[in-house]
């Protein structure tokens, strides 16, 4: 099965909380799945998120780091369209990719030296 973080913290009221209380929710309803494995998009945010998930969780098997420039990821949203659902603005999007690398400079060497299959895919190539 699959989990999209983002539309997993709305759904559950959890923007704004803690990265633990994040956390502990996720685990518990990760719990509940009856699916063994679980694709989780956006997941972890920061280094905090993935230290308390490995601890009070498990290591994942698998992570899919995907390199992207911020000119690639906005052409691509452009691709996407106005009318999707699935479209963000400039702005946000912008907003997104910046807290995305303020966060990336230690959570991505805690992720690469975690006992998991790391893979990095760049996609300028």
């Amino acid at each position: 099965s699959q989990l999209f973080f983002d539309q997993f913290l709305s759904e559950n009221s959890l923007n704004g909380k803690s990265d633990e209380a994040i956390v502990n929710s996720l685990i518990k309803y990760l719990v509940d799945q009856p699916a063994t494995r679980v694709l989780l998009y956006e997941f972890p945010q920061n280094e905090t998120q993935a230290k308390y998930f490995m601890k009070n969780c498990r290591n994942p098997s698998n992570v899919f780091y995907v390199k992207c420039s911020k000119d690639d990821c906005q052409e691509r949203m452009l691709e996407v369209g106005k009318d999707s659902p699935d479209y963000l603005p400039s702005s946000i999007l912008s907003k997104k990719i910046r807290n995305f690398n303020e966060h990336a400079e230690k959570l991505l060497p805690l992720l690469r030296n975690s006992p998991t299959k790391f893979l990095e895919l760049d996609t300028s190539a």
